[in-house]
Protein backbone atom coordinates (compact mmCIF):
# COMPACT_ATOMS: atom_id res chain seq x y z
CA UNK A 1 0.00 0.00 0.00
CA UNK A 2 1.38 3.38 -1.21
CA UNK A 3 0.75 5.81 1.92
CA UNK A 4 3.04 8.36 1.08
CA UNK A 5 0.32 10.63 -0.41
CA UNK A 6 -1.25 11.04 2.70
CA UNK A 7 -0.05 13.08 6.01
CA UNK A 8 -1.57 12.86 9.14
CA UNK A 9 -1.81 14.85 12.14
CA UNK A 10 -1.94 13.85 15.70
CA UNK A 11 -2.55 16.06 18.47
CA UNK A 12 -2.58 15.06 22.01
CA UNK A 13 -0.83 13.52 24.82
CA UNK A 14 2.47 11.80 24.52
CA UNK A 15 3.57 9.81 28.06
CA UNK A 16 5.77 7.74 29.82
CA UNK A 17 3.98 5.47 30.31
CA UNK A 18 4.87 3.12 33.86
CA UNK A 19 3.53 0.14 35.00
CA UNK A 20 4.16 -1.81 37.71
CA UNK A 21 3.30 -5.82 37.92
CA UNK A 22 3.10 -8.22 40.73
CA UNK A 23 2.89 -11.64 41.48
CA UNK A 24 1.45 -11.80 44.51
CA UNK A 25 -1.86 -9.59 46.06
CA UNK A 26 -1.48 -5.95 46.57
CA UNK A 27 -1.01 -5.14 49.91
CA UNK A 28 -1.83 -1.18 50.36
CA UNK A 29 -0.22 1.21 52.41
CA UNK A 30 3.00 -1.38 51.96
CA UNK A 31 5.70 -1.87 49.59
CA UNK A 32 5.18 -4.46 47.40
CA UNK A 33 7.62 -6.64 45.00
CA UNK A 34 7.23 -7.04 41.44
CA UNK A 35 8.65 -6.04 38.43
CA UNK A 36 8.56 -2.07 36.80
CA UNK A 37 8.22 -1.36 32.88
CA UNK A 38 8.25 1.88 31.31
CA UNK A 39 7.64 2.86 27.65
CA UNK A 40 6.36 5.69 25.42
CA UNK A 41 2.81 6.09 25.47
CA UNK A 42 -0.46 8.46 25.30
CA UNK A 43 -3.30 8.07 22.71
CA UNK A 44 -1.64 10.58 20.22
CA UNK A 45 1.67 9.04 20.18
CA UNK A 46 0.04 5.86 20.35
CA UNK A 47 -1.96 6.13 16.84
CA UNK A 48 1.25 8.68 15.27
CA UNK A 49 3.39 5.24 15.79
CA UNK A 50 0.52 3.19 14.47
CA UNK A 51 0.57 5.67 11.59
CA UNK A 52 4.36 5.80 11.09
CA UNK A 53 4.69 2.02 11.15
CA UNK A 54 2.49 1.47 8.42
CA UNK A 55 4.19 4.33 6.24
CA UNK A 56 2.34 7.27 6.65
CA UNK A 57 3.76 10.60 7.13
CA UNK A 58 2.66 11.82 10.65
CA UNK A 59 3.41 14.86 12.66
CA UNK A 60 2.50 14.68 16.08
CA UNK A 61 1.38 17.97 18.42
CA UNK A 62 1.93 17.67 22.04
CA UNK A 63 3.70 19.18 24.97
CA UNK A 64 6.64 17.72 25.84
CA UNK A 65 9.16 19.09 28.89
CA UNK A 66 12.95 19.45 28.78
CA UNK A 67 13.52 16.37 31.47
CA UNK A 68 14.11 12.83 30.48
CA UNK A 69 10.98 11.85 30.00
CA UNK A 70 10.45 14.65 27.21
CA UNK A 71 13.72 13.73 26.04
CA UNK A 72 12.81 10.11 26.08
CA UNK A 73 9.94 10.68 24.10
CA UNK A 74 11.42 12.95 21.39
CA UNK A 75 14.50 10.22 20.83
CA UNK A 76 11.70 7.79 20.22
CA UNK A 77 9.81 9.86 17.93
CA UNK A 78 12.81 10.47 16.20
CA UNK A 79 12.77 6.74 15.91
CA UNK A 80 10.03 5.75 14.40
CA UNK A 81 9.64 8.91 11.88
CA UNK A 82 7.15 11.15 13.82
CA UNK A 83 7.71 14.92 13.36
CA UNK A 84 8.02 16.96 16.30
CA UNK A 85 8.09 20.41 14.86
CA UNK A 86 5.37 21.86 15.66
CA UNK A 87 4.91 20.44 18.90
CA UNK A 88 5.46 22.74 22.48
CA UNK A 89 8.47 22.46 24.59
CA UNK A 90 7.65 23.81 28.49
CA UNK A 91 11.45 24.42 30.22
CA UNK A 92 11.28 23.49 33.78
CA UNK A 93 8.38 21.27 33.46
CA UNK A 94 7.49 17.62 33.64
CA UNK A 95 6.36 15.88 30.65
CA UNK A 96 2.85 14.09 31.04
CA UNK A 97 3.44 10.73 32.73
CA UNK A 98 0.82 8.31 33.42
CA UNK A 99 1.28 5.47 35.87
CA UNK A 100 -0.95 2.30 36.30
CA UNK A 101 -0.08 -0.63 39.61
CA UNK A 102 -1.42 -4.26 37.78
CA UNK A 103 -3.26 -6.67 40.57
CA UNK A 104 -1.46 -10.34 40.86
CA UNK A 105 -4.21 -10.94 37.87
CA UNK A 106 -2.75 -8.56 35.57
CA UNK A 107 -6.09 -6.10 35.88
CA UNK A 108 -4.76 -2.81 37.04
CA UNK A 109 -5.72 -1.63 40.50
CA UNK A 110 -4.62 1.84 40.29
CA UNK A 111 -3.94 4.43 37.57
CA UNK A 112 -2.85 7.71 37.90
CA UNK A 113 -1.74 10.29 35.31
CA UNK A 114 -0.40 13.85 35.02
CA UNK A 115 -0.59 15.78 32.05
CA UNK A 116 -1.28 18.96 33.01
CA UNK A 117 1.40 19.83 30.49
CA UNK A 118 -1.37 19.53 27.73
CA UNK A 119 -2.97 22.43 29.43
CA UNK A 120 0.37 24.20 26.94
CA UNK A 121 -1.00 23.07 23.41
CA UNK A 122 -3.55 26.01 23.92
CA UNK A 123 -6.38 27.08 21.04
CA UNK A 124 -3.97 29.49 19.85
CA UNK A 125 -0.93 27.15 19.68
CA UNK A 126 -3.16 25.05 17.27
CA UNK A 127 -4.20 28.23 15.24
CA UNK A 128 -0.46 28.65 14.63
CA UNK A 129 -0.64 25.10 13.59
CA UNK A 130 -3.52 25.97 11.08
CA UNK A 131 -1.35 25.42 7.71
CA UNK A 132 -0.09 21.93 8.48
CA UNK A 133 -3.59 20.94 9.83
CA UNK A 134 -5.30 22.27 7.04
CA UNK A 135 -2.54 20.42 4.37
CA UNK A 136 -3.27 16.84 6.72
CA UNK A 137 -5.09 14.10 4.75
CA UNK A 138 -6.13 12.81 8.54
CA UNK A 139 -5.95 14.98 11.49
CA UNK A 140 -6.57 12.49 15.12
CA UNK A 141 -7.25 14.91 18.41
CA UNK A 142 -7.24 13.06 21.30
CA UNK A 143 -7.06 13.92 25.39
CA UNK A 144 -7.93 17.92 25.29
CA UNK A 145 -10.36 19.87 25.93
CA UNK A 146 -13.76 19.57 23.06
CA UNK A 147 -12.36 23.46 22.58
CA UNK A 148 -8.90 22.46 21.23
CA UNK A 149 -9.93 19.22 19.54
CA UNK A 150 -12.53 21.31 17.71
CA UNK A 151 -9.71 24.08 16.86
CA UNK A 152 -7.39 21.28 15.70
CA UNK A 153 -10.15 20.47 12.61
CA UNK A 154 -9.65 24.21 11.92
CA UNK A 155 -13.73 24.73 11.37
CA UNK A 156 -14.11 21.35 9.32
CA UNK A 157 -16.30 18.66 9.95
CA UNK A 158 -15.42 16.06 12.63
CA UNK A 159 -16.09 12.64 12.79
CA UNK A 160 -16.02 11.20 16.44
CA UNK A 161 -13.77 7.70 16.91
CA UNK A 162 -14.09 5.75 19.99
CA UNK A 163 -10.98 4.48 22.20
CA UNK A 164 -10.77 2.35 25.48
CA UNK A 165 -9.21 4.89 27.95
CA UNK A 166 -6.73 3.57 30.54
CA UNK A 167 -9.24 3.70 33.01
CA UNK A 168 -12.90 3.99 33.84
CA UNK A 169 -13.05 7.31 35.02
CA UNK A 170 -10.65 8.95 32.16
CA UNK A 171 -14.59 8.53 30.68
CA UNK A 172 -17.83 8.04 32.43
CA UNK A 173 -19.40 5.56 30.15
CA UNK A 174 -15.73 3.49 29.64
CA UNK A 175 -15.04 4.60 26.01
CA UNK A 176 -13.68 7.88 25.57
CA UNK A 177 -14.44 9.75 21.72
CA UNK A 178 -11.32 11.16 20.15
CA UNK A 179 -11.93 13.47 16.85
CA UNK A 180 -11.02 12.69 13.53
CA UNK A 181 -11.03 15.15 10.78
CA UNK A 182 -10.76 13.80 7.39
CA UNK A 183 -9.68 16.43 4.35
CA UNK A 184 -8.70 13.85 1.74
CA UNK A 185 -11.49 14.31 -0.55
CA UNK A 186 -10.56 18.20 -0.71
Amino acid sequence: MNNQRIHAVAVGAANIDVHGFTDRPLVMRDSNPGRIRTCPGGVARNIAENLARLGVPVDLITALGDDAGGASLRASCRALGIRLDRGVEVPGHPSSTYMAIMDEEGDMAIGLSDMRILDHVTPEHLESCAPLLSEAGVVVAGRLSDRRDHGAAGGRPVREGLHRPPSPSASAGGWSAFSVVSTASR
